[in-house]
């Protein structure tokens, strides 16, 4: 019997049984003569206007079908990251996803806090999926789980999928809240393994138990999310459960090759053949995932079933399933990727990443308005809406990483001449003028830059050309050309190109979650050292500062020494302690020598090592 679990843990017993279970689907064709996933053929993302990003990672699970299994970790709402946390502890490596559920309206107050530990974890080297426990969307904000596993009439739900209806609209105002957050991971150039309405050939969940209504269900927010906010950076993934009695044939409820990237499904009873054979079939070429489960895949299944692209251990059952020697071993074989083995190979082409006009602060990718900009929305402006001023001297900027950007906004009859630069430098002229409107389109272009942070700047000079009726400047987007980034693991040994190579003596220390992977090293031997190895433009190095550590002198290619302190009044752990100037293209390798002295509020000489950042 399947048991599936709430964020909670409770058990999620079904409130009906439909019609009985089909008889068992008949393969009538060897797995091995079925149309395996690969690199090679990998399908595009169903959304034609997908990231960069998303399709990188898209064409990595191809190329990890067959021959590896991500392992994966979901935590709870409340407590972002405390399962993956868990799982690194008893493995010494981090899991290579990360999974969390922006879950019922009790949990709204904890969604942002999903969002920020969804871009930590991608900036980590995760890769992150989401889903979304949604309650009944007519229910009150406090109906809780109850709602989730809650029943519509067949009249209701068919309300709740036909548009201009009052469910309709209800189900609009929660999905256009969830895409606000899905939102903010766009911005920061996220991609997401976007995983909604899970289980739906059961009837366990108010959208599940109907195929017809579910598959329009999942139809409509595919459109709302794709067509109407743009969120290009969604990899859509499939969740059906396990095929046993209490649920239903997947084919019955896949909505189609055109709307799904990923299918997965959620077992909770045992990694039959059965259950994967019938998955395989209905992917027919497409990744196939284990999108839930309670027990770690074992050797056997590892083998048996080699398409799995990821796992995703349900929470606290990482340990009411498994054994810490089941874990272990799970995360040890072979087959397994974890965190620090994740390589998502770069795009060819440009590698361009766009960032939104709303996406404001002060960090990289991020829009800094000055004066009196006024936000304007519409269809065809990237997001659905641009940003414009014709206030002499307001300005905007945006800091970013990477070696070009382009800039693009709305042009118009009505509109003026701006002047853009870049790092403060000279000023160039750009009209924003057209004879009709044009939309997100390409207004100038930087040169190549030397890899690294830059900031561009977008004045409103007040003036403009003879045919034009006013001065008016927009911002919609700007498209970064993005440098290459390969993080380095500190326990990544040996002497060969992005690897740790120590001298001295050397010692490794576990049981932090927060530092890279579980683990970082340390030595306070005067003279001691390690050194990296690498190919870019820029290396950055991240350790722990604690109150009992030094001064360590850092050297890039045998030059001059700079002295670094890793001493701080309390432990920071994976912390940015340096970062190189640029430098020219090339090999290069980085050293650094425990100096053996120390400030005058440190108690002792340590000096850390947790993982070195290379741009290329």
């Amino acid at each position: 019997m399947m048991q599936a679990f709430d964020t909670t843990g409770r058990v999620r017993i079904p409130r009906r049984i439909r019609r009985p279970l089909l008889a068992a689907l008949a393969l009538c064709m060897m797995v091995a003569a079925l149309a395996f996933p690969s690199a090679a053929n990998a399908a595009p993302p169903v959304n034609p206007s997908a990231t960069d990003n998303a399709k990188a990672v898209l064409n990595y699970l191809y190329s990890v079908s067959g021959n590896h299994i991500l392992s994966g970790q979901h935590n709870y709402t409340e407590d972002p990251a405390g399962w993956s946390a868990q799982a690194a502890s008893v493995t010494g490596k981090a899991p290579a996803v990360w999974g969390n559920d922006f879950a019922w309206d009790d949990y709204a107050t904890s969604r942002q806090g999903v969002v920020d530990e969804a871009i930590n974890q991608w900036q980590q080297g995760s890769l992150v999926t989401l889903s979304w426990h949604q309650q009944k969307p007519n229910d009150p904000a406090n109906a809780g789980w109850g709602s989730v596993q809650g029943w519509y009439t067949e009249q209701e739900m068919t309300d709740l999928v036909t548009p201009g209806t009052t469910l309709y609209n209800q189900w609009l105002t929660k999905v256009d809240e969830i895409a606000g957050y899905l939102q903010q991971l766009k911005n920061a150039n996220v991609p997401v393994l976007w995983r909604p309405y899970h289980e739906n050939n059961a009837s366990w969940f108010w959208w599940g138990g109907r195929p017809a209504l579910f598959k329009q269900l999942w139809m409509n927010m595919y459109d709302r999310f794709t067509n109407y906010h743009h969120l290009d950076n969604l990899i859509w993934v499939w969740s059906a459960a396990s095929n046993n009695d209490w649920a239903e044939p997947l084919a019955d409820y896949y909505p189609g090759n055109a709307y799904v990237d990923v299918l997965g499904q959620d077992v909770y009873d045992g990694f039959q053949q059965a259950y994967y054979n019938e998955l395989v079939t209905v992917a027919n070429g497409k990744p196939i995932a284990l999108t839930e489960n309670g027990k770690m895949p074992d050797a056997s299944t590892l083998v048996n079933q080699p398409l799995y692209t990821y796992f995703l251990i349900w929470g606290d059952h990482l340990y009411s399933e498994n054994s810490a020697s089941e874990i272990q071993g799970t995360y040890n074989d072979s087959h397994v990727i974890t965190r620090d083995e994740v390589s998502i190979p770069p795009l060819p082409g440009n590698g361009e990443v766009d960032i939104d006009d709303t996406a404001t602060g002060t960090g990289i990718n991020k829009y800094t308005y000055s004066g009196s900009w006024s936000t304007s929305a519409g269809a065809a402006k990237f997001g659905g809406s641009d940003h414009y001023s014709a206030t002499t001297n307001d300005y905007y900027q945006v800091s970013f990483n990477g070696t070009k950007v382009k800039l693009y906004g709305s042009k118009d009859a009505h509109h003026g001449i701006a002047a853009v630069s870049i790092d403060g430098g000279a000023e160039t002229n750009v009209d924003f003028y057209a004879v009709s409107r044009a939309d997100n389109t390409l207004l100038w272009t930087s040169p190549t830059l030397a890899a690294g942070n830059h900031t561009l700047k977008v004045r409103v000079t007040g003036s403009k050309n003879a045919a034009s009726t006013w001065t008016v400047i927009t911002a919609d987007r700007v498209s970064v050309t993005a440098a290459t980034q390969t993080t380095i693991n500190d326990a990544t040994t040996g002497t060969g190109q992005n690897q740790f190579e120590y001298v001295g003596g050397w010692s490794a220390s576990t049981g932090s979650a927060v530092k890279y992977n579980g683990d970082d090293h340390y030595s306070g031997n005067t003279n001691d050292y390690y050194q990296v190895r690498f190919n870019g433009t820029r290396i950055e190095l991240y350790g722990t500062k604690d109150v009992h550590h030094g001064i360590a002198a850092v050297s890039v290619d045998g030059g001059a020494e700079t002295n670094v302190d890793f001493y701080a009044s309390s432990r920071i752990d994976n912390t940015l302690v340096w970062s190189s100037p640029t430098l020219a293209a090339g090999n290069h390798i980085v050293k650094v020598r425990v100096t053996g002295s120390k400030n005058a509020a440190s108690t002792w000489t340590v000096v850390t090592a947790d993982r070195a950042v290379v741009t290329s």
